[in-house]
């Protein structure tokens, strides 16, 4: 007999006085249900007592809690459930396990099942309120460029008073000021638009460098590596100008990314835009090891069209298997974006295969209709141990796209899903990021842009586990109170700036859209910064 049976005999015996009563109850119970039922919602509705009385019922309500595990969290999909108590009960999960696994949060703890696959992205605060609002035309980016083992905010862009930013907020306590701790550019400029900027250690110190590129407000093209000076000093003097090298000036319509494509152990700076002739640009620089020299290492489209402008590009070894040690050096690329001049080109998605390093070779594109006003990112999100590919911008038809790609292998991708193609359509003036929003090994996605409607939008999708992504929320639209439906020329940020161990969002654009024609924005630009945190319940 089992200890749930055993502790419902002791406590039927203490509570009737008739063994003959006890034995007639029984046999009814055998009789009239399953005795699959007698163990579950049976054995919960002659409980006389709180089930943590009873060391032996928490033992086996730990085992049943591990046994529905599965079916919790996986058959009902109750990993994107904001409310998994009424999804597990809505599988049948009996209430006495329910009950246990949810009332009493110190058992849970020990379960070592305290909310791991859940969302409860919560809006925080718009640290710019008072000074800007937010940037649209840039970038927001979560780095602990500080060294305080929490995620600092970094921006560039345009601001509701028509400031050109380029602006770094350290965090404190989970928080940020809206002055910023550092402008880099400031009495050079004083920022950026149309620009991007990343972190990566360039210098080798173990401390967090700075590239951004675009257009200052002098109108002056911009690109350079700003090095992190003891822990956080980025002083735009000592920048490793590349306008100063024979490669040309700086780009703005800008992308940015950075990845060690050489295998030398030092990150490569790849950079795409429109240098001062409004020509396409699309550079790979290689830093000497030894040296704080930078050189092109590779122009990938010098023969067709020079360059992409207003995109996006992204790095990952995604000819092979990423987990693959004998490979990770090489860091594969996607480009995404325009040809041409404005009014002139077309729109491409370009894959490179840099596993021949002395010469790397396009690869077939996924998406023969190209995407700018564009953003990429790679993750495994199929699950298939390959990096996979999630894309969005125009189409050469002018239309929207929010486009996932799994790839099959050898860097070949195959369209695997259009989760907007029934909800506006996709996203353009876009940007998006892969990450484990629920904590449950597979990454989710955030979208923001706007749709065929012209709607700005923000949305999280939630990875359901094969790559198959459902809508979860859309933050701004569900919250009244915010005033904003979404974002348009957006940046998303994934980042963990609470410290609670779990990734928060950064997101920030303009909250109505502007119509660009002749070299112009139509329309007045309202950005705005939002941050909305993703609290451990």
């Amino acid at each position: 007999m089992n200890k749930i049976k055993q502790y419902q005999h002791e406590v039927l015996f203490k509570n009737f006085t008739s063994l003959k009563f006890l034995l007639f109850v029984i046999f009814l119970l055998f009789c009239f249900s399953p005795l699959e039922n007698f163990t579950t919602n049976a054995m919960a509705s002659l409980r006389l007592g709180p089930v943590e009385a009873v060391e032996s019922e928490v033992d086996d309500l730990e085992e049943a809690a591990e046994e529905h595990w599965q079916k919790i969290y996986y058959d009902n999909n109750c990993n994107y459930n904001p409310e998994p108590e009424d999804c597990a009960e809505e599988a049948g999960i009996p209430s006495h396990v329910i009950d246990h696994w949810f009332d009493d949060s110190e058992t849970r703890e020990e379960m070592n099942l305290e909310a791991d696959y859940y969302i409860s992205l919560l809006y925080d605060t718009q640290p710019l309120l008072d000074r800007g609002d937010g940037v649209y035309g840039g970038t927001v980016k979560f780095a602990d460029f500080s060294g305080s083992d929490t995620d600092d905010l970094a921006l560039s862009g345009i601001d509701a008073d028509k400031n050109y930013r380029l602006s770094l907020h350290k965090n404190r306590n989970g928080g940020f000021n809206s002055t910023p701790d550092t402008e880099p550019l400031d009495g050079e400029g004083d920022g950026l638009e149309q620009s991007s900027l990343i972190f990566a250690d360039f210098s080798g110190d173990s401390d967090l460098d700075m590239a951004v590129a675009g257009r200052d407000s002098n109108q002056d093209e911009r690109m350079m590596i700003l090095e992190n000076q003891s822990g956080f000093a980025y002083d735009a003097s000592a920048e490793k100008p590349l306008k100063n090298n024979d490669d040309g000036t700086g780009v703005w319509d800008a992308a940015l990314a950075a990845g060690d494509m050489t295998g030398n152990g030092v990150p490569n700076l790849v950079v795409s835009g429109r240098d001062v002739n409004d020509s396409p640009q699309l550079i790979i620089y290689h830093k000497d090891k030894y040296s704080d020299t930078y050189a092109t290492h590779w122009q990938p489209m010098a023969d067709t069209g020079g360059g992409l402008w207003g995109g996006d590009l992204a790095l990952g070894n995604f000819t092979s298997r990423y987990e693959d040690l004998s490979s990770v050096g090489y860091q594969d690329l996607v480009a995404a974006g325009r040809t041409g001049q404005p009014g002139d080109g077309q729109p491409k998605l370009n894959l490179y295969d840099t596993r021949r390093s002395d010469s790397p070779a396009e690869l077939d594109s996924p998406f023969e209709e190209g995407l700018w006003f564009s953003a990429l990112d790679l993750a495994d999100f199929t699950g298939n141990h390959r990096l996979d590919l999630a894309a969005a911008g125009l189409d050469n038809n002018n239309q929207p796209r929010l486009l996932l790609f799994e790839n099959i292998g050898d860097g070949n991708f195959i369209l695997h899903d259009e989760p907007m193609v029934d909800d506006g359509g996709g996203l353009s003036g876009a940007d998006l990021e892969l990450g484990d929003l629920t904590g449950n090994g597979y990454p989710d996605l955030v979208a923001a842009g706007r749709d065929a409607n012209y709607d700005p939008r923000l949305i999280v999708f939630v990875n359901e586990g094969n790559g198959d992504f459902k809508k979860y929320s859309e933050p701004l639209a569900d919250n009244p109170e915010l005033d904003a439906e979404g974002l348009w020329s957006a940046s998303v940020s994934l980042g963990d700036y609470t410290g609670d161990g779990r990734l928060d969002l950064a997101a920030t654009g303009s909250i109505t859209y502007a119509h660009y024609s002749d070299h112009y924005y139509h329309l007045n630009l309202e950005p705005r910064l939002f941050l909305f945190k993703n609290p451990v319940r």
